[in-house]
């Protein structure tokens, strides 16, 4: 019984130690977004935000999925206590983002792509084909504290140098965010809109 007990508490304390909302405009900015897709290659689609704030490891992960006709789009950046704990994350999702390309009903195959411009440890960019035609790209990074990872379908960048421009904004809007520590949130400290 005080077995059962413990464990019930147990996850309901871990149940309690997350938070799922929606980012600030700031926080937003971290992400492509489908207004970046349209705005630059008159792509339409709808997406939607998603934030995550653990507090047990102390990170916040921002996340944005977009679908629309033969178009997919997913952006995410995290922020983490530390180096390791972002690169761990950064190579966890491209994982994961292998697994689900392989599970899915077409056959995928990648080609590396070279990055002129420093985006931390761990950086790379491929472009996805599918039956030897380009469909989409897959782009990781780790800056510091904070992992970025996006693929896209259904537009793809052949060239490195016409990637690097498109993402540019991003990157430095994440190189230029402060994470706040998931713990002042608990005593009341709101973030600026």
């Amino acid at each position: 019984m005080r077995t059962s007990l413990f464990l019930l508490l147990s996850l309901l304390l871990l149940n309690g130690c997350s938070l799922s909302d929606k980012p600030t405009a700031k926080e937003k900015a971290l992400m492509v977004t489908s207004a970046d897709i349209e705005r630059q290659y008159s792509i339409k689609s709808q997406g939607r935000f998603s934030r995550l704030t653990n507090y047990f490891s102390r990170s916040i992960e921002f996340d944005y999925t977009a679908n629309g006709k033969n178009f997919f789009l997913n952006s995410r950046v995290a922020a983490f206590r530390n180096t390791g704990e972002a690169l761990f994350n950064t190579k966890a999702q491209a994982s994961g983002a292998l697994i689900g390309l392989k599970m899915s009903d077409h056959e995928f195959t990648r080609r590396a792509l070279e990055l002129q411009g420093e985006y931390g440890e761990g950086a790379s960019l491929e472009l996805l084909l599918s039956d030897d035609k380009p469909v989409g790209n897959l782009f990781h990074a780790t800056l510091g504290r904070k992992s970025v990872f996006l693929v896209i379908s259904g537009l793809y960048f052949e060239d490195a140098d016409d990637f690097e421009d498109f993402i540019e904004p991003q990157i430095t809007a994440v190189e230029a965010y402060d994470p706040p520590n998931p713990l002042t949130g608990w005593f009341g400290e709101q973030e600026e809109e």
